[in-house]
C-alpha cells in the first residue's frame, strides 16, 4: 500500500498535538482481563475438575491466543502513534503504525471466526438431533469459507504480499482500497448473522429443557450477553468503511481499534460463560462462613435444590428420543451443588 501523502497537510493550520489512545488502552486492558479470568476458570474446570476437554475447549484456547496476538499488535500500533495526528509522526513511527494497523487484521479475523466455531462445537456436544448437527456443520463451514476468503484477499491485495503492511516497499502493485472495504463489509455482515445464530441456538435448546422458568430466564440473560458482540460487529463495519483509509488514519482509526477489540474479547467471554456454574460453587465454598443472602435472590446463584433434582441425571439430549448420557455438570451454567460436588469428587467424564 502507498504511504500517506503528507504534502497535502496544511502545516499552518495543524490540530493540537494531543493523543486519544487512553480509551483504547483501557478497553484493551479491561476486556482482555475478562477474557483471561473466564478462560482460566473454564480450563481449570475442564482439565482439573471434570478432567476432560472437548473440541470447543481447544478451539477457544486458539481463539484466546489470537486475541493475545491482536492485543500485542494493537499495543505496538498505539506505541508508534495510534491516537495521534499523523502530521506529528516522523517517518519511522508512521511506517510502523501503518504496518501494525494492517497486520492486526489477521489475528482479528482468526479470533472472531474460531470463537464462533467453538460455540458450534459446544452445540454439537449437547445435541443428537440430526438437523441441528447438519445446521451447525454448515454454519462452521461457512465461517471457514468467508473468513478464509478474507485472509486470501489480504495476502493477495498487493504484489509482493508484504507491501500490504509495509508501505516502504516501492513499485508495489495493489488493488483498489474499495476491494478491502467490500470484503470487510461482507465479512462483517456474515459475522453479525452468525453472532445472532450462535446466541439464539443455545437459547432455543435451553427453553426445551425441563427446568424452572426462573432458571431459563437466568440462562437467557447470561447467554444473551453474546448479543453485545453483534453490536460490536455493527460498529466495526461502520467505522471500518469510514476511517480505515482516512487521510489522518492514526487519529481517526482509534475507534476501530476499540470496536474490533470489543468484538473479539466479548465474543470469547460469552463463549466461556458455561464456567460460571463452577465459579459459583467455588465462591460459595470460599465464603462458607458468610451467608450472603442477597445472592439467593438470583436464580443462577441459588444453592437450593429443586424437587426434581434427583431426575437431573437422566435429562434427555435435545432432539433425542431418550437419555443419551449422564450430563456433564459443566455443560450448564446452572449446575447444581450436588452435580458439581459429584464431578469434583469422582471426576465425572461425559460420554
Amino acid at each position: 500500500m502507498e504511504a500517506p501523502d503528507l504534502s497535502q497537510i496544511d502545516r499552518n493550520n495543524l490540530p493540537p498535538n494531543d493523543s486519544i489512545s487512553t480509551r483504547a488502552i483501557v478497553t484493551m486492558a479491561v476486556s482482555f482481563a475478562f477474557v483471561l479470568v473466564s478462560f482460566a476458570a473454564r480450563l481449570y474446570s475442564r482439565l482439573f475438575v471434570v478432567k476432560t476437554a472437548a473440541w470447543d475447549d481447544w478451539t477457544i484456547v486458539l481463539a484466546t491466543v489470537c486475541s493475545l496476538i491482536q492485543l500485542i499488535f494493537n499495543s505496538i500500533f498505539i506505541h508508534y502513534g495510534e491516537g495521534r495526528h499523523i502530521a506529528y509522526l516522523s517517518e519511522h513511527p508512521m511506517n510502523e503504525a501503518y504496518r501494525f494497523s494492517n497486520l492486526v487484521m489477521f489475528p482479528f479475523v482468526f479470533c472472531t471466526a474460531i470463537t464462533k466455531i467453538s460455540i458450534g462445537f459446544m452445540v454439537l456436544r449437547l445435541t443428537q438431533a440430526r438437523w441441528m448437527r447438519y445446521y451447525m456443520y454448515a454454519l462452521m463451514g461457512s465461517l471457514v469459507l468467508v473468513n478464509g476468503a478474507c485472509i486470501v484477499i489480504l495476502f493477495a491485495f498487493c504484489r509482493p504480499s508484504p507491501a500490504f503492511w509495509d508501505i516502504t516497499i516501492k513499485d508495489a502493485q495493489c488493488w483498489d482500497t474499495k476491494v478491502l472495504t467490500i470484503a470487510s463489509s461482507i465479512q462483517g455482515l456474515w459475522s453479525i448473522i452468525t453472532d445472532v445464530i450462535c446466541t439464539s441456538t443455545p437459547l432455543v435448546m435451553v427453553w426445551k429443557l425441563q427446568m424452572g422458568v426462573n432458571q431459563k430466564m437466568a440462562i437467557t440473560i447470561l447467554i444473551g450477553f453474546g448479543l453485545f458482540t453483534t453490536g460490536c460487529s455493527i460498529g466495526r463495519v461502520l467505522f471500518y468503511a469510514r476511517t480505515k483509509f482516512a487521510r489522518d488514519q492514526t487519529w481517526a482509526g482509534i475507534d476501530l481499534v476499540i470496536w474490533t477489540t470489543l468484538e473479539a474479547n466479548v465474543g470469547i467471554f460469552a463463549a466461556n460463560l458455561p464456567a460460571l456454574g463452577f465459579l459459583r460453587r467455588k465462591i460459595e465454598q470460599k465464603l462458607s462462613l458468610i451467608s450472603a443472602p442477597a445472592l439467593r435472590y438470583l436464580p443462577f446463584f441459588s444453592s437450593s435444590q429443586s424437587s426434581k433434582s434427583e431426575h437431573r441425571e437422566i435429562l434427555p439430549t435435545i432432539g433425542a428420543g431418550g437419555p443419551r448420557r449422564k450430563p456433564d455438570p459443566y455443560d450448564s451454567i446452572l449446575a447444581s451443588d450436588a452435580d458439581l460436588t459429584s464431578a469434583s469428587d469422582h471426576g465425572s467424564n461425559p460420554g
